[in-house]
Formats: C-alpha cells, structure tokens, sequence
C-alpha cells in the first residue's frame, strides 16, 4: 500500500499537477494482519505490531512528499473514525494498555471513548508547527473545510453538517467555537450532543456496547438519560443530569431536536461561523 500511495505522489508530483490523496489503511483495524517485518515488533502483540506497522506507512507518505519536494505545499491529514473496538479491554487484561486511555466506552458508543479520536494536520507555512487547538471538529467538516483550501463553494444543499475548519487549523489562538455544537450517534441510532464542556447523552448508557466493559468504570445504565462535563469529568464517571438546572439539559435536548427536524445542523449559522466564507485567505 505505502508503494502504490508513493507512485500516485510521484506522478502528480512529476506533472506538477494538484491532487487529493485518501489513503483508508486497514491497520490497526481486524483482521490484523501483521506484515512479517513488523511481528513482535512490539509488546502489546498483534494489535501493538500493527500500530507500529501503521506508523512505519505514514512515515513512508512523508518521505514521498519530501523526495518530490512538495512537502511545503502540502496539507497532510492523519486522524481515525472512530474509538477502539471492544476487544481493547482483552489488551488491557492481558497487556495492561488500554487503547482509550482515560476515556470511557469505545466503538460503537456515544462516550467519548467511542468518538474522540486523534486529529494531526500539518501544512508548512501555514499551520504553525507543535500548536494545538481545542476546537471541536467532527470529520463532517472536512469536506467544508477542503474546499475552502482549493476555493470551492459548496452548494447549500450539499454538506449539511459540515463547518469550514480552515480557521482553526491556521490560529490555534481562536477563542470562538467554529460549531455550535456537535451531535454524536451510535451504533443502534441512539442521539448525544456535545455544546462547549457539556456533553448530554439522551438515551441510558452507552447507546451502544453498553454493559460489554462494566467492570472498567461505574454502571450508570439505569439512568434515562446522562449529562457531563467534560472539563471537569473527561472519564464521565458522574452523571450529573439531576444535579444542575434544568435549563442545560432542556437547551441541549431542543438543540439536538431542531438538528433533527432541519436536516442539518450547519442552519443559520453557516456565515456567524464562518469567517472565510467558503474560500480560503491567508490570515493577516
């Protein structure tokens, strides 16, 4: 795989043509299949061979870049779909790692374990090297924000829940969230949505595994619905829904519900969020 993505570089790059790279890697996905130069490369087994063999491939699409020269006019992407399968709490019994870290539930899930994934950009020149921003971005929003980059206008019924995050990746500085707010979905079609620290899940447990990793944190599925703080509970150990006005969970429940009921989350706050209005300006 890393040949063939180093091919495709070479070729755009040799014709001095721009081009758009989506590279979908299996690893550290199942089945895992480790390459034979990368076993017991590692000492979490199989899965912890696959991540390195992971690593090793990126490092591969950066060399590409470098020997073409293109590095500099380059925005590369590394991120993931979604949280760790179920199976990471057999690694943390047998390895003591846990692919989810501190974060509770995974795959399939409406806890953060289950959503919040690593999110790196680099772009010489443009994305100021070791920044880190806070900005909530949901991978909707790389479409917006790819065309804002090659400045093309996406039609208002195309990208419906898609925010433009150009702004984020070049300020790290901002302090106004580019979303309102961002809706998460499980596996059995259950709704949470998060808006700034709070995160509200409208549904009793996970919405999804469930009770599949109880013994890793508290079981709270008898509640009807859950609300947390992320800023001061990011393990969402306490369900907080009872002990704070009602006003958070009623504001957030009829966010989600208009969300619904429009469509499309990005309704009349498309040209509020978005300072670069859909074409890209470099930054004063």
């Amino acid at each position: 795989m890393s040949d063939k993505t180093s091919e495709v570089i070479t070729k755009y790059a040799e014709n001095d043509a721009p081009f758009f790279l989506y590279l979908a890697l299996p690893s550290p996905h199942t089945p895992l299949a480790v390459a034979d130069q990368f076993k017991n490369s590692s000492t979490v087994g199989d899965y912890g061979d696959y991540v390195i063999e992971t690593d090793w491939v990126v490092g591969e699409v950066v060399k590409a870049l470098e020997q073409n020269g293109i590095t500099k006019n380059t925005l590369l992407i590394i991120t993931s779909d979604n949280g760790p399968e179920t199976i990471m709490i057999n690694r943390k019994t047998e390895y003591n790692h846990f692919s989810a870290g501190e974060l509770r539930g995974c795959k399939r899930d409406n806890w953060e374990g289950g959503h919040r994934v690593p999110f790196f950009a680099k772009w010489p020149g443009k994305i100021k090297t070791g920044s880190e921003s806070n900005e909530v971005l949901c991978l909707t929003d790389l479409m917006k924000t790819f065309a804002a980059v090659t400045d093309i206008n996406v039609p208002e019924n195309a990208g419906e829940d898609s925010y433009n995050m150009l702004p984020a990746l070049l300020d790290s500085n901002r302090k106004e969230p580019i979303r309102e707010a961002t809706i998460h979905h499980s596996s059995t079609g259950k709704f949470a949505i998060r808006k700034g620290d709070w995160v509200l899940l409208l549904h009793p447990g996970s919405g999804g595994n469930d009770r599949k990793y109880k013994e890793t944190v508290p079981d709270l599925t008898n509640e009807p619905i859950a609300l947390y703080n992320l800023k001061n509970d990011i393990e969402q150990k306490n369900n907080v829904y009872k002990d704070y006005p009602p006003e958070v969970v009623t504001e957030l429940t009829a966010l989600t519900k208009n969300y619904i009921e429009k469509g499309r989350s990005t309704e009349g706050t498309i040209q509020k969020n978005d300072p670069y209005d859909g074409e890209w300006k470099t930054p004063n």
